[in-house]
């Protein structure tokens, strides 16, 4: 799992809680057992993830801390490796659209109610120092100089066959031919409406344990798959208009250094925004935040509530057994 490597990097907490060696070492192995010429590491949380703007006291320890994260990852590999970074980015506007909702959907796992974001304005003061991609890019040049370093623009339209991970494999170079790709692996993350993106804000106002939020985060998922119809999560106009003003100067320094060459002088050109009706969604938060409680209460809910609760308890008082379930469901999953 490289989301857990790269949050070990970052500071450690996550399952299964191995250390940066012990990660470093089944790499190892598992070269030297495949007689592997190239280490793939894929993960968000390497560019993103740990630190996060809201446990830092500014810009400034913002940036040294992610520069202290990229050097504990450098130094896990020695002079001899030669290292090529493929970075695609969303124009900053479009990824605060697809990361609030995230955040709002798991921000109580984090158990900070002191974090409940209670409008979009709010959350792009509280990340804007991770809005300067140029910036990061150049933390990435210093440490790792690659001999390759390709920084794309993600469109999904342009995409091959419309997935970035196929796009990737189209252009990296790299022989996939001996490996089998399930449609599992090339699944989407499904978008949360914005009716329900709207119910686990107000959800979020409530404190609840670990295990109450996975419950939580299970029903709004299954009110949001039963919805006929979903209104697209956009930003106001005002807010974007806002946010690409900020962010211009930095994505003209982005095209300089690291886009292709004669393109605009904008990284993104540009962007298709989706022309969303704007409507209120008070009614159908209401009638949305009825059917979780019936749900929630239901013994459906309570079974729900059992399955979360024996699974945080194999996970942090049994972890061996509970790697054995997860890798034979996931071998189940293949299958």
């Amino acid at each position: 799992n490289h989301n857990a490597f790269a949050g070990e990097i970052g500071g450690g907490g996550l399952y299964p809680y191995l250390s940066v060696e012990t990660y470093v070492e089944q790499f190892a192995n598992q070269i030297a057992e495949k007689e592997c010429s190239h280490l793939l590491l894929s993960s968000e949380s390497f560019f993103g993830g740990s630190p996060y703007p809201w446990d830092v006291s500014g810009e400034d320890e913002y940036f040294q801390r992610y520069t202290d994260k990229l050097q504990r990852l450098r130094h896990c590999f020695d002079d001899r490796c030669h290292f090529e970074i493929v970075v695609y980015l969303r124009r900053q506007d479009v990824w605060l659209e697809s990361a609030i909702p995230h955040y709002i959907l798991y921000q109580g796992l984090m158990q900070r109610p002191d974090l409940n974001i209670n409008d979009d304005r709010q959350f792009v003061e509280q990340m804007s120092m991770v809005l300067d991609y140029t910036r990061m890019l150049d933390i990435w040049a210093t440490l790792f100089a690659p001999t390759k370093f390709t920084v794309l623009p993600y469109n999904r339209s342009r995409l091959t066959n419309n997935n970035v991970i196929e796009d990737f494999m189209a252009k990296s170079g790299l022989d996939f031919s001996g490996i089998a790709l399930t449609s599992l692996a090339l699944e989407e993350n499904t978008s949360l409406g914005a009716e329900c993106i709207e119910l686990k804000r107000e959800l979020n106002k409530v404190p609840r344990s670990k295990v109450s939020e996975w419950v939580t985060i299970d029903i709004v998922k299954r009110l949001n798959d039963a919805l006929p119809h979903k209104t697209d999560y956009v930003l106001d106009d005002d807010l974007r208009a806002d946010v690409v003003a900020r962010v211009s100067p930095f994505n003209t320094l982005l095209q300089k250094r690291y886009g292709p060459k004669g393109n605009a002088s904008d990284f993104f050109g540009n962007v298709e925004i989706p022309d969303v009706e704007r409507r209120d969604l008070s009614v159908q938060v209401s009638i949305l935040h009825d059917r979780f409680k019936c749900q929630y209460n239901s013994p459906k809910g309570r079974v729900l509530y059992l399955q979360a609760y024996l699974k945080q308890v194999l996970r942090t008082k049994m972890a061996p057994v509970h790697g054995v379930l997860r890798a034979l469901k996931m071998a189940v999953k293949a299958a």
